[in-house]
């Protein structure tokens, strides 16, 4: 997170007095102040001291009216500032210090003697900065090993020539994150210098430097829902207040930031959150390595800081490469928990200012290599961007969303844990797979506040899967309990919204011929199994060849059933005595073709058909067989009554 510091503007009041003074003269028009201010930071002492050699020209010109001379000039000092002195030339000058603003305190200098037109009266103005603990927003930072603190030049509008000097020890690395200070390393120490400040009431730096060396660790145990997470705290040895601080916020950060989320904590092992200063983290106030585990934070941290990088446990690089997705609902929950919590939050507001360097935010490079305004404008953009997204979501939808993102299942899936497969084409753009994951598990529409926030104008390709989309509910519908391809969600997941479209189609006339397919069945007494909508999760293909199947199935029954109703012949009636009844088949085709088995009911179904065209010949042959054996008897018996008369007659002769 980005932290603009609060820009200290140095004030200065000077006073006038005079044996004839009819008016009190104004710093800009009679008292011309330059300094050059030396700040030696002593960070084993635990102080800065502050040296600034003042020069107070009067330019005030005599009047007929009297002399102008001035005897007290009022510097501004940090507030906290101790052991304010003056001197000129080794001679103590009278100061009182009084409260002036939030920032700073009133020296009040009162010189030895009056200083009249063209005169030019030199002091030296001297005071500690300390330390004074609290909140986590101060300014002044003073410890063994780090210190930051507000720098001022001392002087008047348009006053030339001052200049500003930090000295640190040389085994201090420091780095000013705003202003502009050179740093020159010589005889054992590291100097800050500016000279030539043209106004010296508008000069400001923040100065913040750091010791390298071995820093204390602290163990802590946050219990979640189910496990407990591990963490080690890393802090510089004369720093408990940010372990304190930390430790609060994590403590009570942690759980609620899971139960939010929706989703497990995932880090197995220890997770590490160390301190740093500017030196590490450069603009920033805090990082979270992913694959380190690790958390690094300011010095300075306040609530909203440490939440957001704790948020950032779950939106990393891990689940999205989209910045402006981790940044912004890492924003987004650590608002939600800070608050619930009831700490004080400093985040970064999207004020009109910040808003004229607004640009789409699906072109927020990464961290380092944007400017300033635009880093400004990318966190506050994208923390108000998701704000908008879980008040139409729901908490509900937000949580689904991140289940997804963390098993990375596809946006058109059947199933909780569906994966893409290898070798399926991909969205080219995170932003479109991210749109579809929201509103496929939400049911809400998104495209406005991607259009405003993420990628501008994009009306043309929305606008196609709009269409595309409206065509895959319609067929969906249509499917009822029936999945759809896979190889057309494949499609819609990767916005071949023409592709998709025509294998829409083809599912759509699948659904028809299917629906009269099933028509037909009923007609034929028979239900047709659910094969073709099982099948058409392999494809339109396996569907479009189970649905033949099943056709060519109905052929042979419609054909068996017509047989079986049609009248016979007394012929065929002859041949069907002691055969097997066509009906039987017919009826074991029916179930087969039911329980869906098509080949066996084709099978059983043209045997009906077989008998019933073989008992007509079959018949035929019978009754010609029986004829045959009539007339063969008729002849025996006519044979054995001619032989009979034959005997009588010649018994008769005889």
């Amino acid at each position: 997170m980005d932290r603009r510091l609060g820009v200290l503007v140095a004030c200065l009041v000077v006073l006038a007095s005079g044996a004839a003074a009819p008016r009190m003269a104004r710093a800009a028009d009679g008292l011309v102040i330059t300094s050059d201010a030396v700040y030696e930071v002593r960070p084993d002492d635990g102080v800065i001291a502050v040296t600034v050699n003042v020069a107070a020209t009067n330019v005030t010109p005599d009047t007929a009216e009297g002399r102008f001379y001035y005897t007290a000039v009022a510097l501004p000092v940090p507030v906290g500032a101790s052991s304010v002195t003056a001197d000129s030339n080794g001679v103590p000058l009278a100061v009182s210090v009084a409260p002036l603003d939030e920032t700073a305190q009133r020296a009040d200098v009162t010189f030895h003697a009056g200083v009249f037109f063209q005169q030019t009266y030199g002091f030296t103005l001297r005071f500690l900065i300390t330390d004074a603990g609290g909140d986590a927003d101060r300014e002044t930072w003073v410890r063994s090993r780090f210190v930051a603190f507000p720098v001022w030049s001392y002087g008047t509008a348009g006053a030339a020539n001052a200049s500003v000097e930090v000295i640190l020890p040389a085994d201090f690395v420091a780095t000013v994150p705003v202003g502009d200070l050179e740093t020159v390393t010589e005889g054992g120490q590291t100097r800050l210098v500016t000279s030539s400040i043209p106004d010296p009431t508008t000069f400001f730096a923040y100065v913040s430097a750091e010791r390298e060396g071995d820093r204390d660790s602290s163990r802590l145990s946050v219990e979640l829902e189910d496990g407990t997470a591990s963490l080690l705290l890393f802090s510089w040895p004369d720093d408990p207040e940010w372990v304190e601080r930390q430790r609060r916020f994590l403590a009570g950060g942690l759980p609620a930031l899971e139960d939010a989320i929706g989703v497990p904590y995932p880090i197995i092992g220890v997770l590490n959150v160390t301190e740093h200063a500017y030196q590490h983290l450069g603009d920033y106030a805090g990082f979270f390595i992913p694959g380190d585990d690790s958390i690094e934070v300011r010095f300075d941290a306040d609530a909203f800081t440490t939440l957001h990088e704790a948020a950032h446990v779950w939106f990393n690089s891990d689940i999205s490469d989209a910045r402006w997705l981790v940044e912004g609902f890492a924003s987004y929950y650590a608002e939600q928990v800070g608050t619930e919590l009831g700490e004080s939050l400093l985040m970064n507001e999207l004020t009109d200012e910040v808003r004229d360097d607004a640009f789409p935010l699906d072109e927020w490079g990464d961290p380092g290599r944007e400017a300033p305004e635009r880093e400004e404008y990318g966190y506050a953009a994208a923390h108000e961007f998701a704000r908008q997204v879980a008040a139409l979501a729901g908490t509900d939808g937000l949580r689904s969303v991140w289940q997804a993102e963390s098993v990375d299942r596809m946006a058109y899936a059947t199933h909780d844990d569906e994966r893409p497969q290898r070798g399926d084409a991909a969205p080219d753009e995170e932003w479109q797979r991210l749109l579809d994951l929201f509103e496929n598990d939400t049911g809400a529409d998104f495209d406005a506040l991607w259009t405003e926030w993420i990628v501008g104008d994009e009306s043309a390709l929305l606008a196609e899967r709009e269409a595309a989309r409206a065509a895959y509910a319609t067929t969906t519908a249509e499917l009822g309990s029936w999945t759809m391809p896979r190889s057309t969600r494949v499609l819609m997941e990767s916005w071949d919204f023409a592709s998709a479209t025509t294998e829409l189609e083809a599912v759509d006339d699948l659904v028809d011929d299917a629906a009269a397919l099933a028509e037909r069945a009923d007609a034929l007494d028979v239900t047709a199994p659910d094969e073709v909508g099982a099948s058409l999760a392999d494809g339109i293909d396996a569907a479009r060849a189970t649905l033949d199947a099943q056709a060519g199935a109905l052929d042979a029954i419609a054909a068996a059933d017509a047989g079986v109703q049609a009248t016979r012949s007394a012929a065929a009636t002859v041949g069907m005595l002691g055969e097997a009844d066509p009906s039987a088949e017919l009826a074991a085709a029916r179930d087969a073709f039911t329980s869906g088995d098509e080949a066996s009911a084709t099978q059983r179904a043209e045997r009906a058909v077989d008998a019933i065209e073989a008992a007509d010949g079959r018949g035929r042959l019978r009754v010609g067989v029986a004829g045959g054996i009539i007339l063969l008897l008729d002849a025996l018996a006519m044979g054995v009554l001619f032989r009979r008369r034959r005997a009588r007659r010649g018994l008769a002769s005889a």
